[in-house]
């Protein structure tokens, strides 16, 4: 899950492209076509960063896409003249699945000795074709905003292809198969919310793309409280129960408007634009019982950690969060022989600003410092297993042992 979480690309459930169709540009980039390959370049930085869409590869009967896909993408540095880096690969190599959709991140060195990252992706299609992609950047002296751009242009192609395909294997479903889906989806996020606010429908998790330290992609989940009434609060980052309906103006631009459209949800943003959410690419959080107990120590994968918790003195940044099964929690590390669960005798558990003890209720989580101050957060797992959870806006993961 966190190598899925850290290296994964905002590729989700790619269609094949239309044969006929042309791929939209992208403002300022250079866009060259030949022998079915959509290649894209933007010269910021230092160096450029290109990504290519590839042509279908028809036919292909594969029991393991990770396998073909790490050697489509080895033979195709070789075919460039490049060598993959074995010694920066120690920390740059990734090869991680999710939903049938597979990834391969790796250092590579050009024809002029230069470092570059290269990224690979692929995915099966029902009708057995694979669709696979690249995107190469510097290593060092990238630009972030290139990066975010091409993989914002490839999940808007995605989320089109995805649509269209969704659209043509829907047509032998009656309206009333259509109408009991919409009312089990609506059902279903009934019975996820957990919160003592009776206003909460609950909090839906939207695949989203951003680019972490390094220049990784990341693809996350980023959470949006809904509301009963059709409203909703975008990228909780703070007590759901601290959220009022009524407060829309103090903060406008985060507050839109939802509605199911069978296993979709349509969005209308603030400024009046709309989006849709496939299946997809959108999932219920799960609340936390009073009952629940985190034991071990996290770290934020969000691309930094800058979570924070509290206010004035208390403002921490967690890229590294520690819990006991018995309530404690401290942001400071618990020593190098790792979490072993709570002592009172270690100084990291008895800091006034840094540790004290915590609850968990629902979409929240309470922190109450040893210090007396009590700051409350927003609170999710990412699902039924509990073994990833969000604080706020924050991604966290439990270290390897």
């Amino acid at each position: 899950m966190k190598r899925f979480i850290l290296f994964s690309l905002l590729f989700f459930s790619f269609s094949a492209f239309s044969q006929s169709s042309d791929i939209a540009d992208i403002a300022g980039w250079r866009k060259d076509m030949g022998n079915g390959v959509y290649h894209f370049t933007s010269e910021n930085g230092n160096g450029n960063t290109d990504y290519y869409i590839m042509p279908l590869e028809k036919n292909i009967h594969v029991n393991d896409l990770y396998t073909w896909l790490k050697t489509k993408a080895q033979s195709d540095i070789i075919s460039n003249g490049w060598t993959e880096n074995k010694a920066r690969n120690t920390s740059r190599q990734s090869n991680s699945e999710y939903n049938g959709v597979y990834n391969y991140l790796t250092a590579v060195s050009n024809k002029a000795g230069k470092s570059e990252i290269a990224m690979y992706v692929a995915y099966a299609l029902p009708d057995n074709s694979i669709r696979w992609a690249k995107v190469y950047y510097p290593s060092v002296g990238f630009n972030k905003n290139d990066i975010a751009t091409s993989l914002q242009h490839l999940a808007a192609l995605s989320k089109q292809e995805m649509t269209a395909n969704n659209t043509a294997g829907n047509n032998s479903t009656t309206q009333e198969n259509e109408a009991k889906k919409s009312s089990s989806d609506m059902q279903a996020i009934t019975s996820n919310n957990r919160n003592t606010s009776s206003d909460i429908m609950g909090v839906i998790l939207h695949k989203e793309s951003a680019v972490g330290v390094g220049g990784i992609a990341l693809q996350l989940m980023r959470p949006y409280l809904f509301f009963k009434d059709g409203s909703f609060y975008g990228w909780l980052d703070t007590d759901p129960n601290s959220i009022h309906i009524a407060s829309h103006s103090a903060n406008p631009k985060k507050w839109g408007t939802w509605k199911m459209n069978g296993k979709n949800i349509s969005i209308v943003w603030y400024d009046g634009k709309s989006d849709t959410w496939t299946s997809a690419w959108w999932q219920h959080a799960v609340p936390a019982s009073k009952s629940d107990r985190l034991a071990g120590s996290f770290e934020s994968i969000s691309g930094g950690g800058n979570t924070v918790m509290g206010g004035g003195s208390y403002t921490m940044s967690s890229k590294y969060i520690t819990f006991s099964k018995d309530g404690h929690f401290t942001f400071e590390s618990v020593g190098s022989g790792g979490y072993s669960g709570y002592n009172g005798s270690n100084s990291a558990w008895s800091s006034r600003n840094a540790a004290g003890t915590y609850e968990l209720d629902g979409f929240s989580i309470i922190f109450k410092y040893n210090s007396g101050k009590t700051v409350r957060s927003a609170f999710y797992f990412y699902d039924d297993d509990k073994d990833m959870f969000g604080i706020n806006t924050s991604i966290y993961t439990k270290e390897d042992d």
